[in-house]
């Protein structure tokens, strides 16, 4: 099967050179070679079809005393159009095939030009399979008026156009004579002939512009819209901002009174014509996260005051949070910049509140003395005890570096001393947090 991936890349090449152009004229010749082009002919005095024939004929002839009908069908790989084109023009040429066999261009020979609308096969179309034609935009090519007359330049404008537009009934064309009587013929070259000055081919001509781009784009801040436009191409701008009022300026920014579903459109010209773009923008008013805390002894509880989709919560101190609510003990005393950011439709918003946190890890800083109070073993493989001499311990809690209490309620039956059992848990720094009548510490503890 004979294939055209030389006039294919020739295309694409032509096209991709002038791609940075804003308008410019393509002329596109497409003509097949010896082994790469399709085209057949066919004859009613004989069964079988000529699909390497070197002639292209049109033909109402005797041969060997028998009178035959003879048609020629050809098809050519049309490139695929730009978007935007406009003075498209098709033209077909034929050249006298001077080495036929056949006598010249004879009789009242006037031929005409025809769509075909089903596939075929140039090696195994006859007379009695050749494909259906329309005459829908056909072209009618006159008499000759040499034998050995060359057709450049027939205009085939309408036809090659509704092979675009109907590609799925579209198959080349078929030349036949328009007076299929004795004795008349055109006889010219086909696409198999050696010589390729007289190879039929189909020129392609339109001229292309780059239109201005078909999108804009927009961020929404709050009740702002901030709208851009980059075509460096494009002269004249209107915006319509989907609430009566516009702007004229490439690149606005405008604010609008209430939330809502905006139908925003932008009219842009360059010198290749005007299109109109149109989005829907949806502008809505977030609210600052706001939070509230408590504070149980040395637990803070977080509260936003507003609700999101994702929540993110940064305690100032690396350490952070997705909860919605969470509980966070601060391992160290000191002024934390606590910021919780919420994302929802409207966007994303931060709020930030200093905290000061008093309590600290040691003993040495708690508000309340302790006479005598240890832990031990300190690292520990999980096993350890809190001593205490002149105090009641009543309660004591295991939190991690997340600030969670991942176990509490421990047995408090002594009054001095306690044991803590944590092999359940993973290798790593906890704390302990003891309570007391006096009040709370924490305590680091180490698990090896």
């Amino acid at each position: 099967m004979k294939t055209s991936h030389f006039l294919q890349i020739q295309a694409l090449f032509f096209a991709f050179f002038i791609s940075n152009m804003l308008s410019a004229q393509v002329i596109i010749q497409i003509k097949p070679g010896q082994f790469d082009n399709k085209d057949t002919y066919v004859n009613s005095y004989n069964y079988y079809g000529q699909g390497s024939t070197p002639s292209f004929i049109a033909a109402a002839w005797t041969y060997g005393f028998e009178f035959g009908i003879g048609r020629s069908f050809i098809d050519f790989p049309l490139p695929v159009l730009p978007e935007h084109y406009s003075n498209f023009k098709a033209s077909l040429n034929f050249f006298y095939n001077y080495s036929a066999t056949h006598v010249g261009h004879a009789g009242d020979n006037g031929c005409i030009i025809e769509r075909v609308i089903q596939p075929w096969a140039e090696d195994y179309m006859n007379w009695s399979n050749q494909p259906g034609v329309t005459s829908s935009s056909s072209v009618f090519i006159e008499s000759s008026i040499e034998n050995n007359q060359d057709y450049e330049e027939i205009d085939v404008t309408q036809l090659v156009m509704d092979m675009y537009l109907f590609p799925e009934s579209s198959f080349g064309f078929r030349l036949s004579l328009i007076t299929e009587d004795l004795y008349r013929s055109m006889i010219f070259a086909s696409g198999d002939h050696p010589d390729e000055r007289v190879r039929p081919f189909l020129v392609i001509e339109y001229d292309t512009c780059s239109f201005p781009e078909n999108f804009f784009t927009y961020q929404v801040e709050d009740l702002t819209c901030y709208f851009s436009y980059n075509d460096a191409t494009s002269f004249d701008f209107h915006w319509d901002f989907g609430n009566g009022f516009s702007s004229n300026l490439q690149n606005p920014e405008f604010e609008y009174n209430s939330e809502g579903i905006f139908f925003v459109c932008l009219t842009v010209t360059n010198s290749c014509g005007t299109i109109s773009v149109c989005d829907s923008v949806f502008v809505c008013r977030a609210e600052l996260p706001v939070y509230t805390y408590t504070i149980d002894s040395n637990r803070f509880s977080f509260s936003p005051t507003t609700s999101g989709d994702i929540y993110f919560w940064d305690f100032g101190n690396g350490y952070f949070s997705s909860m919605r609510n969470p509980d966070y003990v601060f391992p160290e005393a000191g002024l934390f910049d606590v910021c919780l950011t919420i994302t929802d439709t409207c966007g994303t918003n931060t709020y930030c509140d200093s905290i000061f946190v008093s309590q600290t890890l040691g003993i040495s800083d708690l508000p309340f003395t302790l006479s005598v109070l240890s832990v031990y073993p300190n690292p520990s493989k999980g096993d350890f005890y809190v001593d205490v001499s002149d105090q009641s311990i009543t309660n004591i809690e295991i939190i991690n570096l997340q600030g969670s209490v991942i176990q509490s309620n421990f047995n408090l039956e002594s009054n001095s001393k306690y044991h803590v059992n944590l092999q359940q848990f993973a290798p790593g720094l906890h704390f302990l947090r003891i309570t007391t009548q006096n009040g709370v510490i924490l305590h680091k503890i180490m698990m090896n």
